[in-house]
């Protein structure tokens, strides 16, 4: 297998960018091979409902006050492999 040139590359990166894109997440950062997203996380409602079986106050204040960001890293190496990291 022969290493594919930055141009293939790119292309690779964006077909799988925009399945991303279609999916609510923004562009932080981007090259030629790699791409870094983020979008905003949404508050569980099992872990809210959770809460609320226990105490009101707490999965209220949950639900309110949570704000969370997701962030993703999209890299095509050398040989047109996709990698994915999640944090």
């Amino acid at each position: 297998m022969s290493a594919l040139s930055i141009q293939e590359r790119a292309v690779i990166l964006e077909r799988e960018l925009n399945k991303y894109i279609h999916k609510g997440w923004h562009i932080v950062y981007k090259n030629e091979t790699s791409v870094q997203l983020s979008r905003d996380r949404r508050a569980s409602c099992l872990l809210a409902l959770i809460l609320a079986f226990f105490l009101i106050l707490p999965a209220i204040l949950y639900l309110l006050l949570y704000r969370g960001t997701e962030n993703i890293y999209i890299a095509v190496d050398e040989f047109g492999k996709v990698i994915i990291i999640r944090n």
